[in-house]
């Protein structure tokens, strides 16, 4: 059986993942009139119970894929998001139908098997082409780390200014760094919760908002 996946509208539904991965801990919410994430009326108490329930980590491994959803978002909408081909390893290919690592292999069935294509999006059809891109397993948009270096495309292209490049960069290498290194990797809910309020609110919240306010230029 095979199945195809239009992408066109790829941008909206990085958006769309985007809030829904910020907002789903209750700790934000998304204002629709704005285009603004604020942080909730009980954010506090509900941080407090995030802590309480050892769900604190959890809730900014959220926060900080739908960042970087967000921010593909932004670059696939003004047309500067990295496209390459993705490389599937090989091993799974030789597995047998029936075998004892079958279910590894179910695994791999829908996307080994699905047709991508963007027939209502020029630029990214014309980047599927360019890197031969025929099926989902194909199709990669890199690592947020792998991206930044395509804030200089909306800078040359004058949909952001200097300021906005460097504050976005280094707001983006900060979660890298410390949000997704040390808390994903360390899960020390003691150093997230220490640091939570000065990152949030000085860096988080601010490039975030940013990203909203340049998807929508």
């Amino acid at each position: 059986m095979k199945y195809e996946l239009d992408i066109s509208d790829f941008d909206k539904t990085l958006y769309k993942q985007a809030i829904d991965l910020i907002t789903c801990f209750a700790t934000f919410e998304y204002d629709n009139s704005s285009h603004e994430i604020k942080e909730s009326d009980n954010a506090e108490d509900v941080r407090k119970e995030l802590v309480d329930r050892k769900q604190i980590i959890p809730s900014w491994l959220s926060f900080s894929a739908g960042y970087e959803l967000l921010f593909k978002a932004v670059l696939a909408k003004h047309e500067a998001l990295n496209i390459c081909k993705a490389k599937v390893s090989p091993r799974v290919k030789k597995i047998p139908n029936g075998s004892k690592l079958d279910p590894i292999r179910k695994v791999y069935d829908f996307v080994l098997v699905c047709h991508v294509k963007a027939d209502k999006n020029a630029f990214l059809q014309a980047e599927l082409r360019k890197h031969k891109i025929d099926y989902l397993h194909d199709f990669s948009t890199m690592s947020l780390g792998g991206s930044l270096g395509n804030l200089k495309k909306l800078l040359d292209n004058k949909i952001i200014d200097n300021d906005e490049r460097n504050f976005l960069e280094n707001a983006s290498q900060t979660l890298l760094d410390i949000r997704r290194n040390i808390d994903t990797h360390t899960f020390n809910s003691l150093i997230v919760s220490g640091s939570i309020n000065g990152d949030l609110s000085n860096v988080y919240l601010p490039a975030t908002n940013l990203l909203l306010e340049i998807y929508y230029r």
